[in-house]
């Protein structure tokens, strides 16, 4: 009884040594990487096998990610399957109010999507009582200091040393919580109104930043590792730094590289790639591929799905670009007055067409 009782606990700290030595930009973000790119090409089966093989890797997968697997398995007609990252994305916090999307609309009509509803009041009532809502309470009330004064009239004109004070006591509440609990990600907090793409102490962060600080930067790059803050995310950050810094707009073009050790260095493509992988992003031959995705995806849609794009399709684990965050809805019907000239041939030469696209999503 003792040997046995022994081999459990031994067992027991491995299991929690692997845990612990689970890196997400090398064991997650290749296959979710992978699975962008098959959906750009139209393969949903094979991004749903990358979905699966990263959901294997790690023990808390991205929300984002889920969603992009129940759309691939809704494309394959896999309503079982997509039914079950639904459920998941329940649990992630995602309120009734998320599967309103197009996107859902062939899935409602099925006996196993009825099933999930009925469970969804059970479902809601065991997330909130999962995450920590007296930490979520409090950044939410970091938030509404980080704005008060500057939505005030003059804003950072009349009140700038108000709002600077209050930015450095709200980042010193957001290191001490990163020190005791890890970031506040979505499985910790809670995501924030069914968004994917920002976490709940983000604004703060990124004002931090765009003051010129980045001491938060390998912080923040050792929580990407684990899996508590996105690759997308962090880069946003990394961003501001570069044009605070170096006053710089390269972040508009094509051979961006984040800023590594805080050098401002503008490499050729393969060390720019190495250095996007090196925090869980896709190379940049890649993530023009997926502009192109969703450049040739959203010039199909009437204007009123135009204006709301968010709600209708894939949203991309995506860095930073030219056009804000790819996926987020955040163009303009301008946006191609802001293309380099250099990418204007992989437009002339994109082997997605609109009507193949059409097709399938529209």
């Amino acid at each position: 009884m003792r040997k046995a009782i022994l081999l459990f606990i031994l067992l027991f700290q491995v299991a929690i040594l692997q845990a612990q030595e689970v890196n997400f930009v090398e064991d997650y973000y290749p296959f979710i990487r992978k699975a962008e790119i098959a959906i750009t090409q139209l393969s949903f089966g094979e991004a749903s096998n990358y979905y699966k093989q990263a959901f294997k890797a790690v023990e808390q997968p991205f929300a984002i990610d889920y969603y992009n697997a129940a759309l691939c398995a809704i494309q394959n007609k896999n309503y079982r399957e997509a039914t079950r990252y639904s459920g998941l994305l329940i649990d992630k916090g995602m309120d009734s109010r998320f599967f309103n999307r197009q996107a859902f609309s062939s899935i409602k009509k099925e006996k196993v999507w009825k099933k999930l509803m009925q469970t969804y009041p059970k479902r809601r009532k065991a997330y909130l009582s999962r995450i920590n809502i007296s930490l979520r309470n409090e950044i939410l009330s970091l938030n509404e200091k980080d704005q008060h004064f500057r939505r005030m009239p003059g804003s950072y004109g009349v009140h700038g040393d108000t709002i600077f004070g209050i930015d450095m006591a709200n980042v010193k509440r957001i290191r001490e919580i990163i020190s005791q609990y890890g970031y506040p990600d979505e499985n910790l907090v809670g995501l924030v109104d069914n968004n994917f793409h920002s976490s709940l102490p983000s604004i703060i962060i990124l004002h931090h930043y765009q003051q010129g600080y980045y001491d938060l930067s390998a912080t923040l790059l050792e929580q990407v590792k684990m899996g508590k803050l996105s690759p997308r995310e962090f880069v946003q950050y990394e961003e501001q730094l570069l044009q605070h810094k170096y006053k710089s707009n390269l972040f508009t073009k094509l051979d961006t590289t984040i800023v590594v050790e805080h050098k401002f260095k503008i490499a050729d493509l393969t060390t720019s790639d190495q250095v996007r992988k090196d925090v869980g992003l896709e190379t940049i031959e890649e993530w023009r591929r997926k502009i192109l995705f969703e450049m040739n995806n959203v010039l199909l849609l009437p204007w009123e799905r135009y204006k709301n794009y968010q709600n209708e399709g894939f949203n991309f684990q995506s860095g930073y670009g030219i056009f804000g965050f790819i996926g987020d809805g955040a163009f303009n019907r301008k946006f191609i007055e802001r293309i380099p000239p250099e990418a204007i041939h992989i437009l002339d030469n994109a082997e997605l067409e609109k009507e193949s696209i059409k097709k399938v999503f529209w």
